[in-house]
């Protein structure tokens, strides 16, 4: 009944493509929040921001049961899967033993990146790419604007603010200058990959480099140490694995030394980032404001945790409710993906959840190489698991909705481009 109402208001409309446009805006007008509240003098650090915000999630989240609703079915792949039973063993111990305003926000985030997996990966698995290449290059031009516009309005306005020894940019995203590093990061990486190398015109590609260039520039003034090195990193370890002759990946490796050589020396002598330059000359790294709270609280949780169970956790979104009870700090968050689950899901959580890692390591990793990835969705995936899921572990990802629903969008689009390659070899086969 609901489903045929639903069908008959949105008539001819593709109302999956539909959903997917409207999700990629409310993406976008998520990003550009903290700095939209903040020049209309809002209280961008307030709760006015947080409630416009989980408004937003909530919104999303009602779209994307809008098209199960209509849809009736969800396709997921086994690391999908696995990602589903940890989400489940910790919301059934928090629901169990913890108040709901603990775990309500963490289960919409995690609703939200299964269900765009989701509605991307049916999408795409039933059309081409002329059909969502169209809406996803509309995202990240748009995504490339507002990256820039509000980067340089903020270094021009001279509203960069000084944190942890350094001035650090943080564009639309105000005062959340780790945010706006890995928003950059996707936009960086999917602009290069599905913009830059699929494009035929010298001249389109001479333009977005000078984007992509500019982006990296405000990427530099995030001050993000660990995003940094996190971005050549993934680049060296995408095309390490995309290339099959060690003639390619010899060559790959000498670039990548001669590039690391050439940054270290440019970050040394030319100080375009201070606190990049203490990871070379100082010998207290761990003594900044940053990393020494950062250890703090590993320290602190891993203390703590003793006193609970060590099989199940303690249930999701209850860190910040633990670790206050442990050390009488408020808001304090893991700053470690498998330090967070293995204190929400315990050992079992934290076995799945590497699990998952490395069945997605394993499904993308097999699919990147050129002849199959024509649009290169896949390596696109690829370099967003491996840069931020993986090595960006450190970096609180899952929080970050906006950057980890991009991730989780690409990740629909690249498990369908392999399920379509494993239809065509079975077809072939036969």
């Amino acid at each position: 009944m609901l489903r045929n109402t639903v069908i008959s208001k949105l008539g001819t409309l593709d109302y999956r493509v539909f959903l997917m446009l409207i999700l990629f805006v409310l993406i976008l007008i998520s990003s550009v929040s903290f700095a939209m509240f903040h020049l209309l003098k809002i209280g961008a650090r307030g709760e006015e921001i947080k409630l416009f915000r989980f408004g937003l999630q909530v919104f999303i989240l009602l779209s994307l049961l809008v098209f199960f609703l209509v849809n009736q079915k969800i396709r997921l792949p086994k690391p999908i899967l696995i990602f589903c039973v940890l989400m489940g063993l910790t919301i059934a111990v928090s629901v169990i033993g913890n108040p709901i305003r603990d775990y309500v926000p963490s289960l919409i985030r995690y609703l939200i990146y299964i269900g765009v997996f989701n509605l991307f990966y049916t999408i795409h698995l039933n059309r081409d790419w002329n059909h969502t290449g169209r809406i996803v290059r509309a995202f990240i031009y748009t995504g490339i604007f507002i990256s820039l516009f509000f980067g340089f309005l903020e270094i021009a306005t001279g509203q960069v603010e000084y944190l942890n020894e350094d001035y650090r940019v943080a564009g639309p995203f105000k005062f959340h200058q780790l945010a706006y590093a890995m928003f950059l990061f996707c936009i960086m990486i999917s602009t290069d990959f599905i913009i830059i190398r699929k494009s035929r015109s010298v001249l389109r590609k001479i333009f977005f480099g000078i984007l992509w260039m500019l982006m990296f520039y405000l990427f530099v003034r995030t001050g993000s140490r660990a995003m940094f090195v996190i971005l050549f990193i993934t680049y060296f370890v995408v095309f390490f694995f995309a290339f099959k002759s060690l003639k390619k990946r010899f060559l790959l490796i000498t670039a990548f030394c001669i590039i690391a050589l050439a940054g270290a020396f440019a970050i040394l002598q030319l100080n375009i980032s201070p606190r990049l330059k203490t990871l070379f000359v100082s010998k207290d790294v761990g003594t900044d404001s940053s990393t020494a709270s950062r250890i703090a609280i590993h320290m602190n949780a891993f203390e703590a945790f003793k006193k609970e169970s060590k099989v199940y956790g303690i249930g999701m979104g209850a860190f910040t409710r633990f670790y206050k009870n442990a050390t009488g700090a408020d808001d304090i968050a893991a700053h470690n993906n498998y330090l967070l689950f293995l204190i929400e899901g315990g050992v079992i959580g934290l076995i799945l959840f590497l699990g998952h890692q490395i069945y997605m390591f394993k499904w993308l990793k097999k699919s990147i190489h050129s002849e199959f990835d024509s649009q290169n969705i896949v390596k696109v995936a690829f370099a967003l698991f491996v840069g931020i899921d993986v090595l960006g572990f450190l970096q609180n990802n899952y929080y970050f909705t906006e950057s980890e629903a991009i991730i989780w969008c690409f990740y629909g689009l690249a498990f369908a481009e392999i399920r379509k390659h494993k239809r065509v070899q079975s077809t072939s086969n036969s």
